[in-house]
């Protein structure tokens, strides 16, 4: 049940994080609380009142520039739409379409904005009528990826659990990076076992070598001979693949919609400063979104 505004935004109230497993699409074998989650790229973000929807383990958050240009991150103010219980078609493993777009049990859409929300009525479903009163998440970002971390415990130092990104001869600069050609794809894939499958893909469309892996924490990195350089590739928990090639770095989110399916979301990450034309930054992002259904087929 929704409570009143006047006891819904009230800052003192401190949301209740469940930890317990849900036949959820998003927590269909483990809980993401706790931990950081990847919840998409900085550069989704361009103008003020954009607003990112996420849902990490059931839980319902956004991410949303401020008009200073700052990133925030919080629950969202109506977190189970209008609904006085739980309808039974929300109580399946797939996330359903419902005009209750801030509801955890429903598929999160893309991006919010002046383009595509020029009334603010879908962003108000998130930020309620002041968003000063929302309950605020710990957000951090590695270059452009945004993390979300959501739990009763403090957040752990996000530069510590992806220390191993900074790690290996030519590992990505997060500080110098962006994301370009940011896209969405519906596919086949299990957040659990899709990004192996990725990566396999990867490795054959490269002609790389046998994988070898090493895991530190949250962090798998797989690296392979791949021509005169090598592969490297990385898992960072739960449903982030990032793939290093020259010049740039290939990211792809995983995000549960149902049993075996996924909205993965791609981008290609390049140094701010790069030289290299539009037409190569797109002939990649071709490249990896090819490799990413394939993935799927396989």
């Amino acid at each position: 049940m929704t409570p009143p505004a006047s006891v819904r935004d009230h800052a003192a109230l401190r949301p209740v994080v469940f930890t317990r497993r849900r036949p959820r699409a998003d927590a269909e074998a483990e809980d993401w609380t706790g931990r950081w989650v990847c919840v998409g790229f900085a550069d989704q973000l361009q103008h003020a009142g954009d607003l990112l929807p996420a849902t990490v383990s059931g839980h319902a958050v956004h991410v949303r520039r401020a008009g200073d240009g700052t990133l925030a991150a919080a629950f969202n103010a109506r977190p189970f739409g209008g609904c006085m219980s739980v309808p039974v078609q929300c109580a399946g493993a797939r996330k359903i379409r419902c005009p209750h777009l801030a509801c955890g049990f429903s598929e999160d859409p893309g991006v919010l904005g002046d383009a595509n929300d020029p009334e603010r009525t879908a962003r108000r479903q998130f930020v309620g009528a002041d968003p000063t009163r929302l309950v605020p998440v710990p957000l951090a970002q590695w270059g452009p990826l945004l993390f979300v971390h959501v739990a009763t415990v403090p957040a752990p130092p996000l530069d510590a659990v992806l220390a191993p990104l900074r790690t290996g001869p030519g590992a990505p600069v997060p500080e110098d990076l962006r994301a370009i050609a940011v896209a969405e794809q519906d596919l086949p894939l299990g957040w659990r076992t899709g990004a192996r499958a990725v990566v396999a893909t990867l490795a054959t469309r490269c002609g790389a070598g046998t994988l070898r892996e090493q895991q530190i924490d949250a962090v798998s990195t797989l690296t392979a001979p791949a021509g005169a350089g090598q592969l490297s590739c990385y898992l960072v928990w739960p449903h982030l693949v990032l793939a290093r090639l020259p010049d740039r770095v290939l990211a792809a989110l995983l995000r549960p919609v149902g049993p075996e399916r996924c909205s993965v979301l791609s981008a290609v990450l390049r140094p701010a400063g790069s030289r290299t034309g539009e037409g190569a930054g797109d002939r990649d992002a071709q490249f990896w979104r090819e490799v990413l259904a394939a993935a799927a087929r396989a």
